[in-house]
């Protein structure tokens, strides 16, 4: 027999042991998690094999000289859910991720084997694990760091240390300014410190602490779960829960409470402790200090406040923290007022925020980024240095770091397209399955130049068909993708080429699809094919649904040209009127209100100012920018299109104030200028969205079509329809229908325009 075919034998004899031992468990599972133990393997299948010919029980027994391979199958069988026991060290009987070591009754852990290997220290002698073999004898670890021949200066901070590591030109770092290594996660793929190595790979701390960090039994009250203290000198471990104080008779109140100095004589709870308040030096208020400076102690709120906001010293001149003061009463520096408390980063010197190990806010965002996205190869792609800039030299570095180490957002987008070795492209972009990350990632990369600028509305159409033409039935598909791509996505390019393509455009667009397919799903229902439909089955099908259904009527014309279907038509609606339920006097009320209520957001005054005095459309008010305000001679002016209009004053004075606060709340929006919108929204160099904008109105009681008809209503009585097209930038068509509304009749406008033309000629 060769040696797959022996190997196909044991392999075999191990699932089918499992599968009798583990009734509930499948036989692909048992698959899987046998190759996730790596012992799918000739060896560890030997050595399961013979482990579980020891007996059904062998799986629960726990027993100690369990092989490697099965103990960590035996780890992921309970992490499913299956009854069995994972054996413990046989020394100290605790629960291990893995046990390395042999000894006399069974698998050791790690900790176990280097207290067999200890020896009498030659400095200290105290029995420890040997770290080194001098000439002198063994050392122990600590020992052996504190040798001071072993000890460089190191190139960062200076002092005399062990070397923990080497910078690329080999200069030294001690353990301090080394930090510990990096590495990718195995949960959320970011590169972070390692907590703990799990069965698939190093796991940085959040993910250990989510649920990479092996649950154990608690000593105390017996639940399964994180244990928060090891149980030692006899003592038991210890949850979260049951890891508090001793609770004793508190001295101070008298109550059972947890209490610390519990075995002296004068337990305190935590309410009874002393605290020594003292005034803070800045605030004056009566506070524990978080920190003395030279002025005194200042409580935690100015010292953050100081932290955070350094100012130039007014006796060197240097932008740091001010945490003295010098003969005048005056602020200074620690380095002017004769003190070593200097608050600069050590690494450009600058006075920001610290943030750890000497490194400000904005070093640390700096080298998170630099460290996050590389390649495979460890580069940084050279298209992609736009956007790092941007983000380096954001207004605010903290948000920086929250937005790379966010796991499920656009930094962890960008993550995965750079390790995967995809090329930045919208494309890739358009591939990805967490299209709201893609979106926001797409527009800082456009805003940074990274990728140029594209219609979004009318280029996320073709990749949407294509994921509603998988999910729909086989033989429609075809029927439907020729629709969608010679029919509606046709004129949608078309349309775009002609005038802006808005966001209702597209959801036109994605219904007139949609509906279509739901009729012919409904058709199924019916034994009825396209082909055989009536009317009377058309008919039927739209009164049982919403007005969304006539919109079938442009896929039924499609469709009987080209021989699909019999001559088939949707009745068409008749149009009824305005909604005129606002009165004129109900219009300037809400007028008033919303230019004198300060509680309202600045921006929502505006945006419903305009639309109560203009009747502009909501999708033309949310791409409004600063320059379409204009001053002249100390007046005004709105730019609608090519006609100025002059504004009042105190709409004038509401829209500078909204301009003045245009803020947009993206990193790379604020860092990298763009266009100035008057209403600036969340992704980076894009206004506010027409949906987004109307939702605001809304929380705040104004009804936008009633608003917006009152308006055009008012407008349309005192202008005839050419000056109305021209003022508010609609078509003459639609300006004679709101002329109509109005019931005014410009016959008698028309004729002195001609009786005043013609006197001109003749003179």
């Amino acid at each position: 027999m060769t040696k797959e075919a022996l190997v196909g034998a044991m392999r075999q004899r191990v699932l089918d042991r499992l599968s009798a031992c583990l009734p509930g468990l499948a036989q692909v599972d048992a698959v899987r998690l046998v190759a996730a133990a790596n012992a799918d393997k000739r060896r560890g299948l030997r050595e399961l094999d013979a482990f579980l010919q020891r007996g059904l029980d062998v799986l629960v027994s726990a027993s100690s000289d369990t092989p490697p391979g099965a103990f960590r199958l035996l780890v992921l069988l309970e992490g499913e859910g299956h009854p069995v026991r994972v054996p413990v060290c046989a020394e100290c009987g605790l629960r291990r991720t893995h046990l390395p070591g042999r000894g006399g009754r069974g698998r050791v852990c790690q900790s176990c084997v280097a207290k067999a290997r200890a020896r009498p220290c030659a400095r200290c002698g105290q029995t420890r694990p040997v770290a080194v073999i001098e000439p002198e004898g063994p050392l122990c670890h600590p020992c052996r760091d504190r040798d001071p021949r072993r000890h460089e200066p190191c190139s960062r901070c200076g002092r005399a240390r062990r070397v923990n590591g080497r910078l690329a030109d080999g200069s030294p770092l001690c353990s301090t300014c080394h930090g510990k290594p990096v590495h990718i996660c195995a949960e959320c793929g970011r590169v972070d410190k390692v907590a703990r190595r799990g069965p698939d790979g190093p796991l940085c701390p959040p993910c250990y602490e989510r649920g990479g960090r092996q649950p154990r039994r608690c000593g105390h009250c017996g639940r399964t779960g994180r244990i928060s203290v090891r149980g030692r000198d006899g003592g038991p471990d210890l949850c979260r829960r049951c890891n508090r104080q001793p609770v004793v008779e508190c001295a101070g109140c008298k109550r059972l409470r947890p209490c610390a100095f519990a075995a002296t004589a004068r337990p305190l709870c935590v309410s009874c402790r002393p605290r020594r308040a003292t005034p803070c030096a800045r605030c004056g208020t009566s506070c524990q200090p978080a920190a003395r400076w030279p002025i005194g102690g200042v409580c935690r709120h100015c010292y953050r406040h100081a932290r955070a906001n350094p100012s130039p010293c007014p006796s060197c001149g240097k932008v740091r923290v001010l945490v003295a003061a010098d003969f005048r009463g005056r602020d200074v520096c620690g380095p002017c007022a004769g003190t070593t408390i200097d608050y600069t980063c050590r690494t450009c010197g600058q006075a920001e925020e610290r943030y750890r190990h000497g490194e400000c806010v904005r070093c640390v965002a700096r080298s998170k980024l630099e460290d996050q996205f590389r390649r495979p190869d460890g580069s940084v792609p050279a298209e992609l240095t736009p956007l790092l800039a941007a983000l380096a030299a954001a207004h605010r570095p903290r948000s920086v770091l929250a937005w790379v180490e966010r796991g499920d957002g656009s930094a962890a987008l960008l993550r995965d397209l750079l390790r995967s070795g995809c090329a930045i492209t919208h494309e890739a972009l358009d591939a990805a399955t967490r299209q709201q990350a893609a979106a926001a990632l797409r527009e800082m990369l456009v805003h940074a130049g990274v990728l140029p600028r594209r219609d979004e509305q009318l280029e996320r159409l073709a990749p949407w068909l294509s994921r509603t033409l998988s999910t729909a039935p086989a033989h429609h598909r075809q029927v439907l993708r020729a629709y969608g791509n010679w029919s509606v996505l046709r004129r949608a390019r078309l349309r775009a080429d002609r005038t802006r393509f808005t966001a209702a455009s597209a959801r036109n667009a994605r219904l007139k699809v949609s509906t279509a397919l739901t009729f012919l799903r409904w058709l199924d229902t019916t034994d009825l094919t396209l082909k055989r439909a009536r009317q009377a089955h058309v008919d039927t099908w739209i009164e049982d649904g919403g007005l969304n259904r006539r919109l079938l009527g442009g896929f039924l014309t499609w469709a009987s040209r080209r021989g699909l279907a019999q001559k088939l038509s949707v009745a068409a609606i008749t149009p009824s009127g305005p909604d005129l339920s606002m009165t004129e006097d109900q219009r300037w009320a809400l007028l008033d209100r919303l230019l004198h209520d300060t509680t309202i957001s600045v921006d929502v005054r505006t945006a419903a100012s305009l639309l109560l005095i203009y009747g502009l459309p909501v999708t033309f008010i949310a791409t409004l920018t600063t320059d379409n305000v204009t001053t002249s001679s100390g007046k005004h002016f709105l730019q609608v299109k090519e006609h100025r209009t002059q504004l009042p004053p105190a709409v004038a004075a509401l829209i500078t104030q909204a301009a003045s606060a245009a803020r947009t709340s993206s990193l790379v929006g604020r860092a990298v200028p763009g266009t100035p919108w008057l209403f600036p929204g969340r992704l980076a160099g894009r206004p506010i969205s027409a949906a987004a904008l109307c939702q605001r109105l809304r929380q705040h009681g104004i009804r936008i079509r009633r608003a917006r008809n009152s308006a055009l209503i008012s407008l349309a009585e005192d202008l005839p329809a050419p000056v109305l097209s021209k003022i508010l930038g609609i078509s003459i068509t639609a300006a004679i229908r709101w002329t109509r509304y109005a019931r005014r009749d410009w016959l008698g406008f028309v004729g002195e325009r001609a009786a005043s033309a013609a006197s001109r000629s003749q003179r």
